[in-house]
């Protein structure tokens, strides 16, 4: 319940994409007349997923295609702020998954902390497609959304989250899973209450997306100025100039920029598919410690009339 609405009770609406595209469409047309970055159009699109829900950023990545097939000015920032949108709405509803009617409602501040999980994620992965595709270096690339994810945090998971809980009849549909209602199948009452362990596991996720960002970023810029040498026998006796010879310190600094300098661009190319594998292992393991459901889990084997 990281966002006001839920996503894994809800088909994608078709409606919702049609209209998501129409302002994707509108949005980048006009930050291209008045000259503003595109990227805070992009946020206003995923701000709106915490009032109506992803299906309409889903269409506004639709709706950045079509304005810059219109404007015939497609390019690696079509697909890099294409990829932003779906990447920060896509991991907001993967953290509002949890529909279990005895979990706490979460108000402005986990929704903050949500969103900057998936601001850290969708910009390292908008950064590193755009990479991929040869159109910016990482790093550079990586700042252009950090102003967006601000925005976001603030049209979306400040104000538009509080406009969802004080206006609910304007969401009757889900208005048997407002925070702070009775779920219509249980008959409880979720309470809005900051849940510990989902907290540390948000805290945990925010780190690694964080060691993924900045990490990816120094790397990308230190390879890339390692890359200026002409071979490894010219950045060994750059390393003995600077870290000296004979020690065990100079030996460490030495194999270290020549680590970096054959695999460090590799290893940032690879970077999204190296954190995927973290968080899948993670998952697995979390799941692997939880005590299973023995209510529902286990079969009855009473006899029956029949």
């Amino acid at each position: 319940m990281v966002v006001p609405f839920h996503v894994s009770s809800r088909v994608v609406s078709s409606g919702q994409v049609t209209v998501g595209a129409g302002a994707g469409f509108v949005l980048l047309l006009g930050s291209t007349t008045a000259t503003v970055p595109a990227v805070y159009s992009g946020a206003l699109l995923v701000a709106a997923a915490f009032v109506v829900g992803p299906s309409v950023t889903l269409g506004g990545a639709a709706g950045v295609v079509i304005h810059d097939l219109f404007r015939g000015a497609v390019g690696p920032w079509t697909a890099e702020l294409a990829v932003w949108l779906l990447a920060f709405a896509g991991v907001v509803a993967w953290l509002d998954s949890d529909d279990s009617p005895d979990a706490p409602a979460w108000g402005a501040g986990s929704r903050l902390l949500a969103c900057a999980v998936a601001g850290v994620y969708a910009t390292a992965a908008a950064a590193w497609f755009a990479m991929v595709l040869g159109g910016e270096r990482f790093y550079a690339s990586g700042m252009d959304f950090l102003p967006g994810v601000l925005v976001v945090a603030v049209v979306g998971a400040l104000a538009g989250g509080r406009f969802r809980e004080t206006v609910p009849s304007l969401f009757e549909a889900d208005a048997g899973r407002d925070p702070g209602l009775a779920d219509p199948d249980s008959g409880t009452t979720r309470t809005r209450r900051f849940d510990r362990r989902r907290g540390a596991a948000l805290l945990g996720l925010l780190a690694i997306g964080v060691l993924w960002l900045v990490g990816a970023m120094g790397l990308d810029a230190f390879a890339h100025d390692l890359a200026l040498f002409d071979s490894e026998t010219q950045l060994r006796n750059y390393a003995g100039t600077l870290f000296g010879t004979g020690t065990a310190f100079a030996t460490a600094g030495a194999s270290v920029l020549v680590w970096v300098y054959r695999y460090g661009d590799l290893v940032v190319r690879l970077s999204a598919l190296l954190v995927g594998c973290v968080l899948l292992s993670l998952r697995w393991l979390v799941r692997r410690r939880r005590r299973p459901n023995r209510g529902t889990d286990t079969l009855d084997r009473r006899p029956t009339d029949d």
